[in-house]
């Protein structure tokens, strides 16, 4: 016996989300700083770009919604932690420190950072978006910490850049979290 059951929310309820904890997951690893098209932007500023690009969003995010930037290469730090999205100039502040790291790729180290800042939280929703282009020497962390974020009900998007990538990596990351994997394609970025 088969049966199919929609459910549609009202208006209203559709307009009433509930507040969400994003935290981003940067690499600021020395290869973001290789252009991502031929005589276009780097990584890194694309990935810049897009942040400030979202946080400038007016309606988009409410200030019950909160986000936190981590950043990672051969180490990883909180630039800034859970911060309600409408403090703009604050996040913005944090954004433009992305310029200031260059490294190895120490994935795991990132993760572990986010899943600290998203871990008890109460919010209603939580969401980690892990922005890299690379590989990276922790794989095994990085593979331990994505069931971690499972448990957690944390879904990872994780975002490509470039074409040389872990993409299975990252497509398991999204599949064992319920998020989604994107690659960010060369000759087509623009926007946010």
């Amino acid at each position: 016996l088969f049966l199919m059951l929609k459910l549609q929310p009202t208006k209203e309820a559709a307009k009433n989300r509930p507040p969400t904890a994003f935290t981003f997951i940067i690499d600021t690893s020395g290869s973001m700083d290789e252009e991502i098209a031929d005589g276009g932007k780097t990584k890194r500023e694309a990935v810049i770009e897009s942040l400030q690009g979202l946080i400038r969003q007016a309606g988009l995010l409410t200030q019950n919604d909160r986000i936190a930037i981590v950043q990672f290469h051969d180490k990883a730090s909180t630039l800034i932690g859970l911060t309600p999205a409408t403090e703009v100039q604050q996040l913005e502040n944090a954004i433009s420190q992305l310029r200031n790291y260059s490294g190895g790729t120490r994935m795991g180290l990132g993760l572990n950072q986010a899943l600290k800042l998203l871990s008890g939280k109460d919010m209603a929703s939580r969401r980690a978006l892990l922005f890299t282009d690379g590989e990276t020497s922790d794989e095994d962390d990085c593979r331990e910490l994505i069931q971690e974020f499972s448990k957690n009900n944390i879904p990872i998007t994780a975002l490509g850049f470039g074409n040389e990538y872990n993409d299975e990596l990252l497509t398991s990351f999204s599949d064992t979290t319920g998020g989604v994997p994107y690659h960010v394609v060369p000759h087509q970025v623009a926007g946010t």
